[in-house]
This record gives structure tokens, sequence and C-alpha cells, in this order.
């Protein structure tokens, strides 16, 4: 035994002998500095790259075998640089490395066996540019370069009669472990042009300590992020443990730590903005089984937490999810990122929280189940969106309320305030009503994405319990949508007070120019929130029924309200016109027709009515109308006329009487633009009436007298 030790003793000294003497030949025979050509030769054939070592290359063999090298700088492709020299501020260069240390153990190489102990890079630059045209300067690596035709050149062959084996080992050489790393000042530059968009990664800085079976990695880094469009600065520190099992081809991420610090987000922030992220991240790429489980979120003031497990993560990879927000507060939220928001109610935007559960894919992004709360509103359905060339939505929403005045202005400035003025002019009394705010020309910009409908389909549903606007209420308010290469229909339906609405619609964008019809039905809906709520203001009161069919074509308001063309018919009841007191425009006409002065009085007060009906055609914008009706306790009228709807021009007759004496009726012109039309006595139709009325009653006297 004790001659066994002593043989395997001495066996061991020789071989430390032996390798130290080696180690020193090796050290003055071999010249690494004149293989820079050929190093040079052979990264070009592989990648079509030049490199340049303008520093040295050093080899070392006791105690560890290594290698370092240092100033070294690899090329764009060929020509790249071309495409990018407008552009001054942009690097030549693919990368530089300022030096690179690589150290391996020795024994294990005896047994066919690579063991890395140390990885040191310091001072690298790696610049990724994409070109105006999309063209990338890392895109060709992953291709194969064409076979280079050998050169003849004697400075590309090194001076050394060291001989390159033409075989590969007959036996796989096993790799043992992962070295320390450590990598300090190292930059990244991405730079798009197409987008004019920056981001760098600067002062890279990355520590790992490995244990003594090189399977466990304690790593801990920090390095900060600048970005253009938009305008972000932060600075990253990281840390975790990693577990590393080549064999099994498995690697684990425990207790993993980010840390950052925003200090400026769109502009220069006053306090900085802390994010925090951690969790455990495993990876078993035998079963393409991606694992994310503790994962924590921390932005301001808000906090989140959930899981993610993908599968197939190299062959078809889907991903499952689920993330929840614990309640915050998104006022503060916006308040530290400085998003500024105009809100009309400023006790909304006080609470918030979510659920939701995820899978995503390449081809698909799916929610089959989410529940978000904001405020007083809460919302839950599911999403499935796929096939994002030709997208395909299926979507099912439920909301129990939504005030959208708390959130939303639609209707900005707009306000509807009418006035009446009177002019008298050569005894002829005329009755203006005019608006305060002038109405905007029609746009004629385009509405519908033709193209994206075309290519689209979509089938939805969404329920919303209670939605309120500008004091409109709409209860159970159903909505259903649909499309189906190009072909869209919808329907919506809901309450308002005690009466009821529903409406359709069909779309059809595949042909020359898109056409639209429509129908409407409103059952003893009040008027008057209606009109607020869409222009700011009401002029009229009343609960309406209403029924009418419309079709046009084209993509502008413009467009389609010069092609609209429909027919319907509505009636109000116990209803009041505001701001147009149609007894006083009636008296002047009395007082007109019996010669007597016509009184100034201008009266503000209203005109109401028991019953306001009408029926219509619509034909290319230009609506028409034969039998408007009015009927109130003291007077009646009965109208006809058109409205452009293009041009939003007026004009339209009336007739109106006392109900006790309808033998005399008086005639009212109304005319103008619909955003400030004219009321005025049809002074020419007054007249003739009086020359007929005083035709009668001659002859009535002649006929009394003589028969």
């Amino acid at each position: 035994m004790k001659k066994s030790l002593k043989i395997v003793t001495i066996v061991l000294i020789a071989l430390i002998v032996i390798y130290a003497v080696a180690a020193i030949i090796l050290t003055n025979i071999i010249k690494p500095n004149t293989y820079k050509t050929w190093i040079s030769k052979v990264v070009y054939q592989q990648t079509g790259r030049i490199v340049k070592i303008n520093g040295q290359i050093k080899l070392s063999f006791f105690p560890w075998i290594g290698a370092r090298i240092t100033q070294v700088q690899i090329s764009n492709p060929k020509n790249f640089n071309q495409a990018i020299a407008s552009t001054t501020d942009i690097p030549s260069y693919f990368a530089k490395i300022g030096n690179a240390d690589l150290k391996i153990s020795f024994f294990p190489l005896i047994i066919g066996k690579i063991e890395p102990k140390k990885l040191v890079l310091n001072n690298a630059t790696l610049n990724l540019v994409t070109t105006p045209s999309g063209k990338t300067n890392w895109g060709d690596l992953h291709k194969k370069q064409p076979t280079q035709k050998k050169a003849t050149t004697k400075t590309l062959t090194p001076k050394t009669t060291t001989k390159i084996p033409s075989k590969s080992p007959s036996r796989p050489i096993e790799y043992l472990g992962m070295p320390a790393i450590t990598i300090t000042n190292t930059n990244v530059n991405w730079i798009n042009l197409q987008t004019d968009q920056r981001i760098a990664l600067n002062d890279f800085n990355l520590s790992t300590q490995v244990s003594e079976k090189g399977q466990k990695v304690i790593l801990n880094s920090q390095f900060a992020i600048t970005s253009k469009k938009p305008a972000i600065s932060l600075a990253i520190k990281a840390s975790g443990t990693g577990i590393l099992d080549f064999k099994q081809q498995y690697f684990q991420l425990q207790n993993f730590k980010l840390n950052s610090t925003v200090s400026e987000y769109l502009e220069k922030l006053k306090s900085p903005i802390h994010i925090n992220l951690s969790g455990n991240l495993s990876l078993n790429a035998k079963k393409q089984l991606l694992e994310l489980s503790n994962f924590q979120f921390n932005l301001a003031n808000l906090n989140a937490k959930g899981s993610l497990v993908g599968k197939q993560i190299f062959d078809a990879p889907i991903f499952d999810g689920k993330l929840s927000i614990e309640q915050f507060n998104p006022s503060k939220l916006l308040n530290a990122l400085k998003i500024k928001v105009n809100l009309n109610n400023r006790k909304v935007l006080q609470s918030a929280k979510a659920t939701i559960q995820f899978q995503v894919s390449p081809k698909f992004i799916k929610l089959p189940s989410f529940q978000l709360s904001l405020d007083k509103i809460k919302i839950q359905g599911n999403v499935d969106f796929a096939h994002f060339n030709t997208p395909n939505l299926i979507f099912n929403l439920k909301v129990n309320q939504l005030n959208l005045g708390d959130y939303f202005n639609l209707i900005g400035n707009n306000s509807l305030t009418t006035s009446t003025q009177q002019t008298t002019k050569t005894a002829k009394p005329q009755i203006t009503t005019s608006q305060t705010t002038t109405t905007k020309q029609l746009a004629t910009k385009t509405i519908l994405p033709i193209a994206e409908l075309k290519h689209m389909n979509w089938q939805g549903a969404l329920a919303v319990g209670s939605l309120t606007y500008h004091g409109l209420t709409v209860k159970n308010l159903n909505m259903t949508s649909s499309d189906k290469s190009g072909l869209i229909a919808s329907s919506l339906q809901g309450g308002i007070n005690n009466g009821q609405f529903n409406s359709t619609m069909a779309i059809n964008v595949n042909g020359a120019t898109p056409t639209i019809k429509s129908s409407f039905n409103v059952n003893n809906v009040p008027i008057e929130p209606i009109l607020v709520a869409m222009r700011g203001k009401s002029f009229i009161q009343g609960n309406l029924v209403w029924q009418t069919k419309l079709n046009t074509s084209g993509n502008s308001q413009k467009a389609w309200l010069t092609h609209l063309n429909g027919t319907g018919k509505f009636n109000l009841t116990r209803g009041t016109i505001k701001n147009l007191n149609l007894l006083n425009i009636l008296e002047k006409g009395y007082q007109f027709l019996k010669k007597q002065p016509i009184s100034n009085k201008n009266s503000n007060s209203s005109t109401h009515f028991s019953t306001l009906q009408a029926s219509y055609t619509i034909t290319n914008g230009l609506l028409k109308n034969n039998d408007f009706q009015m009927r109130s306790q003291r007077l009646n009228a009965q109208g006809q006329g058109t409205v452009n709807l293009a041009s939003q021009t007026i004009n339209y007759h009336l007739l109106a009487s006392y109900r006790a004496s309808q033998s005399i009726k008086i005639p009212l012109a109304i005319k103008g633009r619909l955003s400030s039309p004219s009321i005025s006595l049809n002074t020419a139709e007054l007249t003739k009436s009086l020359l007929k009325q005083k035709g009668k009653n001659i002859i009535d006297k002649f006929l009394k007298k003589f028969l």
C-alpha cells in the first residue's frame, strides 16, 4: 500500500515538473502575435467581417492555460458604412474590445474535458444599427458565408511549423461548468435610423462567482439605459443565483432582483421613480419548458404579482400566465410619471385593481378571464385575438356602470344657446332665432380604415348595466358587432327613462365606395337629455317616438350627408320648444291683419305643445316634409319644406292659427343655416290672405244686398 502511494506521488510530481518545463518552453517558442493575420483571415472567411487586432496576444500556461487579447475591432458588413454615411455620429465599426481574458484548467484537458475558470471582458462596445431601408449590421451573422478562395499572399500564413489537426478528436470534448465572468465598462448602442430611435446600455458591469462544482453561479450586475424618442434615463442593479446543469440542459435563476431608478421620463423628473422586479426563472431546454414564479413588480405606488409557464418554447411556444395588480391610486401614479390628464371630475382615478389570466403565442393573444375595476366601474369578460396578419378578434365584455362624463369631454366647447331678436321694418315684423356658436364645416377627412376592415374579422358583445354621459343615462345597454371580410354588422339597444331604443347598421367596404345601411327605432324616449349629451344644451323637450331607415355611401361626413337617402317619421308628445313663443308671433300677425300697431314686446317664454309630428323622405341629402303638424291648447300649426343636410340649410313654411279661430292662419317662414335660422312673418302670404278675406267680405255683402 505504501509502495503504491509512493509511486502515485512520484508520478504526480513528475507530471507537474514536465508541465512546468513544457510551459516555460512553449512560452518561449510560441509567438502568438504571429497569428494575428491568420485569425483575421479565418474570421473573415466565416463572417465576412474584418477583424483588426491592434494590441497584443498573450498566452499563459501556469497555473492556468490562458489567453489574453487587447484592442480588437470588428467591422460592419461590407458596404454597410455607405448606407449610414449621411449620419456622422454613428460609429463605423460593429464592435470594439479593450481586452479579453480566458483561463482554462490544465488537468481536465488530459482526460478530454474543458473546465473554463475565468472569463474577463473590459472596455467593450457593441453597435447594433438599422439603416433607413431596414438593413441591419448583425443580420448577416447567422447566414452562411460563401466559401473564400485560398489566398496566395504569404503574409496570411504565420511563420510556424505547428500543424493544425485536420480531423476532430474521435471522442467529443466534454464541457465542465461555467467560468467566473467579469465584464466591466461595456456599452451597447442600438440605433434605428428608420424610426430615429436610439437606446444605449452604458457602463455595463457583471460579476459572477461560481461554486466548486461549477453548477451554482452568484451574479451581480449594474448598468444604465438612456433612450431618445421617448426620452428615458434609468440606472439598473440586478442580482441573483443561477443553477446550471449542462448535461440535463436545465437552467434556473433563483431570487432574481432588479432595482431601477428612473431619473428622466419624457422630461427630467424632480423626484426619481423607483422600479423593482423580483422572481424565480427556470428553463428546461430538453422539455422546452420555461417557468416564471413568485414574480413581483413595483412601480411607484403600483404593485403587481404573477406567474408564467411556457411550453414548446422553441418549436411552437405558448405562454400561460396570471397577473394580479393590487389596489392602487392611479392619479398618484400618473403624477409620479408626469402624465397630465384633464378630467371633468377630480374625484375619479382614485382606485384601481385587476386580475388577468392570459395565454400568448406568436399566433394569438387570449384573455380567457379578466376582472378590472376603476373607481366604481367593474369590467369583466374574455378576449381572443388571433392571426396578426389577418386579425381575428372575439370578445365578450360586461360593465356594471360607466359615467363617461367623469373621464371624457366629447362635447368640448359646444353649446346650444338660442335667443330671439325682432326687427321692425316698414311694419314688417321679423323674429330671428340664432345660435351663439357657428357650425363647423362638414369634415371631409376619411373615417373608415378600409384596408384594415377588409382583412379583419371580429365578433363580439358588450353589455353595460348603466351608461351615463352629461345627464343622459342609458340602462341595460347591449351591443353586438361583427366584421367578416369587410362586411360589418352591428346592433344596439337599451332603455332611457321609461323608453326603449334599438338600432342596426350594416357596412360594406368591399366595393369601390363603402356603403352603409341603418335603421333606428325609438319608443317613448325623452329627447332633451339626448340633445344635452350630444350638443351641450337642448332647445326642445318631449317624449319621442321615431322610426327611420337610412342608407348612404362614401367615407367622410360630407359624403355620407351628400349621398344620404331614406324615409322616416317622428312624434313628440307633451313637449316644449324653448325660447320660441309662437303665440307672440301669432299675435303680431293678427295685429298686422287688423292694421293695429304691432307690439315691440318680445317674449322669451316657450311654446308648449301636446303633439308635434311629421314624416319625411331624404334624397341625396335633401330632407323633404309636407305633413308637419303641431297641436297645443291654444294654437295649431301645419307646415312643409326642405332641409339640405349637406349644405346645412333650411327652407320651411308654417301656417299657425288659434284653435278658437282657425279660419285665419298666419304664415311663418323659417330660413337660413341650421346653426342660425331666422323665423319671421311671411308678409307676402299674409297680404294675399288679407286681400282674399277682403274680397270675400265684399262678395258676401253684395250677395246679401241683392239676393
